[in-house]
């Protein structure tokens, strides 16, 4: 298991610069995956789409139970996820289905796709940078709240549009056994 740096009290739970390495590579795999599947195109399932959320609401709860504010705050970015559902339906519409190898692949909006990469970039600096400066923390777990309305409304966007797809997909399937 990797030690990871506590983000909002400034201590390592083990090593130092060690610590920070590691955290940096594995943000920079992240980076790296995430980008390559926007780019080239990822296999699309339900469940993936659905996940992506679940998993980003989770991150978003988690970095507030550690937040070392009131309550009021939170719910206040908590309200910056609206913004972010609107953002992400706007400009989710950009996704694009393809067939490849009989299964079907999306390609993600790249504004989208690169508002979530700058994001991850700051909000992952700032963190490292200035742990424990409480309007650095408000910041960072402002741009999480944005950017989980973001995947938010890509994933409603998307799912919509793969049934469009799958829709028109089946109208162009001839019939078998006509003659």
């Amino acid at each position: 298991m990797f030690p990871f740096a506590s983000v909002y009290n400034g201590t390592s739970t083990s090593g130092g610069a060690d610590t920070s390495l590691s955290l940096i590579v594995i943000i920079a795999l992240i980076l790296v995956r995430r980008v390559y599947r926007g780019i080239n195109g990822r296999r699309f399932s339900t469940r993936r789409i659905f996940a992506i959320p679940i998993v980003y609401t989770m991150l978003l709860l988690a970095s507030f139970i550690s937040l070392p504010v009131t309550y009021l705050y939170e719910a206040s970015l908590l309200l910056l996820i609206l913004p972010g559902v609107v953002i992400g339906m706007r400009f989710g519409n950009a996704v694009v289905f393809f067939e490849q190898d009989s299964q079907t692949f999306y390609k993600r909006s790249q504004f989208i796709l690169i508002f979530w990469l700058i994001s991850l970039i700051v909000r992952e600096t700032l963190a490292l940078l200035y742990p424990s400066v409480t309007l650095a923390i408000l910041f960072v777990d402002g741009l999480l709240s944005l950017t989980t309305g973001l995947i938010i409304g890509e994933s409603i966007r998307l799912y919509h549009a793969y049934n469009d797809y799958a829709k028109q997909k089946e109208s162009k399937v001839e019939p078998t056994g006509s003659t």
